[in-house]
């Protein structure tokens, strides 16, 4: 009976009503796993892509910027000659092009997956980056809310006395997840990664390498936020050019944007989709940082309460 549909159903009845191929996916480039580091660093930042498919003669696999940035040192030139095809990887989690929406969402929450290959039939035409998931979830609102309200007008008198999706919506619908504090989005944690303006830019690569980290925040003395260093900014300020005599201010993207506690999830989404952040940092009242909210965040949140 249509009364006992839930909110998460009729979000997931809507976002599978949108296929992959109808989505803007990123091009894909191809090359050989016998060609260099050096030569494929410059395909990815030429071209503004992330990933590039890599033919091995036996088999296809994907490398992306943060594999490259893993494989090379800092000013070691002898690392960019290295063949991509060893730092590639060749066990591809990837959908189809005619799979929905939900599909997507829902693996890229579970894997933990920054770039979706997408396959028409064996072949990969291109990927899925996650920003492109949260902006097709921000235009989606409406429409749900119009499925849910004709189904509320039909049944109203059964969502007048029995428990129904009225009360159900009210908890987890996108108006009101988008309204929720960003704090609820993970716990506030005291891990968050700081590293003072006077650091070396060698030993921030180097500490970015060994905890595995998209970003690190830079500050004055632990505490004033004067910027945040991604993977891209190495990538492509550094070592898709080979310069090595960059300063750290030219290298960090200076007063990052960030956010308070008592903002919104739907502001960070937002804001994640239009200036193109993977990131955001929170900070508290007194602007002391105090997390980093991820793109991958936001989405593990929507589906933690959708997916049930």
């Amino acid at each position: 009976m249509y009364y006992n549909l839930t909110i998460e159903n009729i979000i997931k009845e809507t976002f599978s009503k949108y296929i992959i191929k109808d989505f803007n996916i990123e091009k894909s480039i191809e090359v050989n796993a016998d060609q260099t580091i050096l030569e494929c660093s410059k395909l990815l930042s030429s071209n503004g892509i992330s990933c590039l498919i890599v033919n091995s003669g036996r088999k296809k696999g994907i490398v992306s910027r943060g594999d490259i940035l893993k494989s090379l040192k800092w000013a070691d030139f002898e690392s960019y000659s290295k063949s991509v095809g060893d730092v590639a990887n060749y066990n591809l989690i990837a959908l189809s092009y005619s799979d929905s929406l939900w599909d997507a969402i829902v693996l890229i929450s579970k894997r933990n997956i920054r770039q979706l290959p997408i396959l028409q039939g064996n072949s990969i035409i291109g990927f899925l980056n996650i920003l492109e998931i949260l902006k097709l979830i921000l235009s989606t609102n409406a429409e749900i809310f119009k499925d849910f309200n004709i189904i509320k007008d039909c049944f109203a008198d059964k969502i007048k006395t029995e428990e129904s999706i009225y009360e159900i919506y009210d908890e987890k619908s996108l108006d009101v997840v988008f309204k929720q504090s960003i704090s609820q989005v993970k716990p506030i944690i005291d891990s968050l990664s700081l590293i003072d303006k006077n650091e070396s830019i060698n030993n921030i690569l180097t500490t970015m390498q060994t905890n595995n980290l998209k970003n690190i925040v830079v500050t004055e003395f632990g505490v004033s936020i004067i910027g945040i260093i991604s993977e891209n900014d190495f990538f492509n300020k550094c070592f898709s050019c080979q310069n090595f005599q960059i300063t750290l201010p030219e290298l960090m993207t200076l007063n990052p944007h960030r956010m308070r506690k008592k903002h919104y999830v739907g502001n960070a989404m937002k804001t994640m989709v239009h200036f193109n952040h993977r990131n955001m940092i929170l900070v508290d009242e007194d602007n002391f940082p105090i997390s980093l909210i991820t793109a991958t965040d936001l989405l593990n949140y929507l589906v933690n309460i959708w997916d049930k």
